[in-house]
């Protein structure tokens, strides 16, 4: 069965669902790197990341997107790490 949209609705259902694709992949990309970043820092700073290497946090996020970043980021900076650095 072939069902075929004609017409303005259905350019625009197509265009519309090539925008959200588009606007998915900049934001998993941007929230990777973001992600990456801080991983790298944080590991140089604490000998590394909670459960996972930097670049396994970034592949998570990568493909999990935002919801992957902010488990990433309460694990990492919403959670006490215990005794505060000297000044």
């Amino acid at each position: 069965m072939h069902i075929q949209a004609t017409g303005g609705l259905g350019q625009l259902l197509f265009l519309g669902s090539i925008v959200l694709v588009v606007v998915s992949v900049v934001v998993n990309i941007s929230f990777a790197l973001v992600v990456l970043g801080d991983a790298s820092l944080v590991s140089r700073r604490q000998g590394g990341t909670r459960f996972a290497d930097p670049w396994l946090w970034t592949f998570g996020t990568l493909l999990g997107g935002p919801v992957v970043g902010c488990f990433y980021w309460v694990i990492h900076h919403g959670m006490p790490q215990g005794a505060p650095e000297p000044q």
